[in-house]
């Protein structure tokens, strides 16, 4: 059966996608250093490169500013800012909600470059250079698949809302977040709040997003790509499989699960590539702390951001104690 020219020009995005990934874990064994492994790079290169029209309001610059500002800013907060956990997850998610708001854009995996490294308590300048360098060649080849014509080009229009508004709004996102991550915090099981659980939270926050009327299937896919990086992580501990064939495993398993759900999740790849650089010791845990960690970011997404606040969010109260009104 022959393959059309769509199909085929898919293909070739995808088999980038997960050359892209190899390339960035085999340098890591090949220079021993696990902190070039950013496991947000899936989900960047899957949403830059494989989606048919980017899932993020960004130009290609402000793409690079905000991942390698998010990488610096995640690594200043763990060597210098002593103060407990949660206040340094509060920090990095208070810069990166300015950060996004100021440039108008949606890019919101800077989340998770801000996040890992407060939560692995990364200090190694290797990790920002690592998310910088990685970011680059994302949008170089990017602009490349634009033109061969193998991808649509890229259209930013900053996004258009009153700051206010849309500071209270991730005011509101930083409450239910910190609420969330309380209890994972305090028992230091931080799988339940992955950096790829916040920025799945983050993006269904978003009342427009289409996502939002397929949270059971974002579930299934979350938990199937815990399960799938956990088990091929497991596959390298257990039998001495080589890391990066591991994770080319997981990888096309990951993109076979995209195709049998019909929806490409950019997110899933940050959480299938997490487990290759978590510890040994509890990772069978991973599967079960990030779904047991998203069902309750996806209820307070789909419970507390109401189709009723379409246009901004006009005061905190409203959002917090208002009755849901009713639809005449």
């Amino acid at each position: 059966m022959e393959m059309n020219e769509e199909t085929r020009n898919q293909y070739i995005k995808i088999i980038l996608c997960i050359g892209m990934v190899l390339l960035m874990v085999y340098s890591s064994e090949l220079l021993s250093e696990k902190e070039i492994i950013f496991p947000e790079i899936a989900a960047l290169v899957t949403g830059a490169w494989a989606c048919g029209h980017s899932p993020w309001k960004v130009s290609r610059l402000k793409m690079c500013l905000l991942m390698t500002a998010g990488s610096i800013a995640g690594i200043i907060i763990v060597r210098y800012l002593t103060v407990p956990l949660i206040l340094q997850i509060a920090a990095g998610f208070t810069f990166t909600a300015i950060s996004l708001t100021l440039s108008r854009t949606t890019l919101v995996p800077m989340i998770s470059a801000c996040i890992l490294p407060i939560l692995m308590h990364t200090e190694s300048i290797i990790y920002p250079i690592s998310v910088c360098a990685l970011t680059v060649l994302t949008v170089l080849v990017q602009s490349l698949l634009e033109k061969l014509k193998l991808k649509a080009p890229l259209t930013y229009e900053p996004s258009d809302y009153k700051i206010k508004d849309e500071l209270l709004l991730w005011t509101v996102r930083g409450i239910c977040l910190l609420a969330a991550a309380c209890l994972p915090v305090y028992t230091k099981q931080y799988y339940f709040i992955a950096p790829p659980l916040i920025v799945t939270f983050v993006e269904l926050t978003n009342v427009r997003s289409r996502l939002r009327s397929k949270t059971g299937s974002i579930f299934l896919i979350i938990v199937t790509a815990a399960c799938i990086g956990t088990f091929t992580r497991m596959a390298h501990e257990l039998f001495a499989v080589p890391l990066t064939l591991c994770v080319l495993a997981a990888m096309i398993v990951l993109f076979l699960l995209f195709k049998i759900s019909g929806i490409m999740f950019p997110p899933a790849g940050a959480i299938a590539l997490l487990p290759f650089i978590l510890s040994p010791e509890g990772l069978l845990l991973y599967p079960l702390e990030a779904a047991a960690g998203s069902a309750i970011l996806l209820f307070l997404a789909m419970a507390v951001f109401r189709e009723q606040y379409p246009n901004g969010i006009r005061n905190l109260p409203n959002l917090l104690f208002q009755k849901r009104r009713t639809v005449s």
